[in-house]
C-alpha cells in the first residue's frame, strides 16, 4: 500500500482518494475520513489539480446532478448561485 500511495507523492503527480458509504457508515467512519485526509496531506496531494479526497454520494443520480450542476440551487462544485445583490465575483466570494 505504501508503494502505491507514495508513487503519487511527487511534484509532477497527484492522486485522489474517493470514498463512499463504506467509509462513512463504518463504526469508525470519522476516523477513516480523517486518516484519508491526513495521508493526502502528507503526500502533498491537497491543493493540487487531480489531488484531494472526494466523497461519492450514496445515489448515482444525486452524485451526477450535483457534480454537473443540474440542480436548481447549486452550481457545479457545490457552489451557491450568485444573487442579485452580488454583482461581482469579489462580492460573491466574500459572501460565500
Amino acid at each position: 500500500v505504501y508503494d502505491v500511495y507514495s508513487a503519487t507523492g511527487k511534484a509532477d503527480k497527484a492522486g485522489t482518494i474517493m470514498y463512499a458509504l463504506g467509509w462513512t457508515q463504518h463504526s469508525v467512519g470519522v476516523q477513516n475520513i480523517r486518516l484519508g485526509a491526513m495521508v493526502q496531506l502528507l503526500l502533498g496531494n491537497i491543493g493540487n489539480a487531480g489531488g484531494g479526497i472526494n466523497a461519492l454520494r450514496g445515489e448515482s443520480n444525486v452524485q451526477g446532478s450535483t457534480d454537473h450542476g443540474a440542480l436548481f440551487h447549486i452550481l457545479t462544485g457545490y457552489l451557491k448561485y450568485p444573487k442579485a445583490n452580488q454583482p461581482t465575483l469579489a462580492v460573491y466570494n466574500e459572501q460565500n
